[in-house]
């Protein structure tokens, strides 16, 4: 995982890697806390609405 040091993730949490912002968790695993998934900052951007931007 992106984040050696935490104990538990939480769904939103961002994933800061180098004092930067590269992403979000999306989803924890139930039997797993310390599991999950996320998305980078760039797809998020990417993905946008033009009027959101």
């Amino acid at each position: 995982m992106c984040c050696p040091y935490l104990t538990t993730l939480v769904s939103g949490s961002p994933i800061i890697q180098n004092g930067k912002l590269v992403g979000a968790v999306t989803h924890v695993l139930i039997n797993d806390p310390t599991t999950g998934y996320g998305i980078f900052l760039e797809n998020m951007l990417v993905n946008m609405p033009m009027m959101a931007r």
